[in-house]
């Protein structure tokens, strides 16, 4: 069995959200490790942020009708992902800011 792996700019691009999520947790963390004094409301604030970002271009990937599929179609990206998507990073959101408070408690 032969393995072949093509990986083109237009494969990248579909894969590129969860790809600048995973940037956003190390960046999150590597913050919090590095810089201790950083508040952890400040790194709420820029996960919000990361993640703001991230829907905006989930939006234009829906406004574009961005499809595809990768991996042997184990990887699909269509308009249903991306509600699921837009729907978790929203919830995401909601519940970092709704926890703000509680760090102080």
């Amino acid at each position: 069995m032969e393995f072949t792996l093509t990986f083109s700019w237009a494969d990248f691009l579909l894969i590129l959200p969860e790809t600048l999520m995973t940037l956003l947790i190390c960046l999150i963390l590597f913050l919090d490790f590095l810089y201790p004094k950083i508040s952890k409301n400040t790194l709420g604030y820029i996960s919000v942020l990361g993640m703001m970002i991230l829907m905006g271009l989930l939006g234009g990937y829906f406004a574009a009708d961005i499809q595809g599929t990768l991996f042997k179609e184990m990887f699909a990206l269509d308009s249903f992902a991306i509600f699921f998507k837009l729907f978790v990073l929203l919830s995401s959101i909601l519940i970092i800011l709704s926890s703000a408070d509680y760090l102080y408690k």
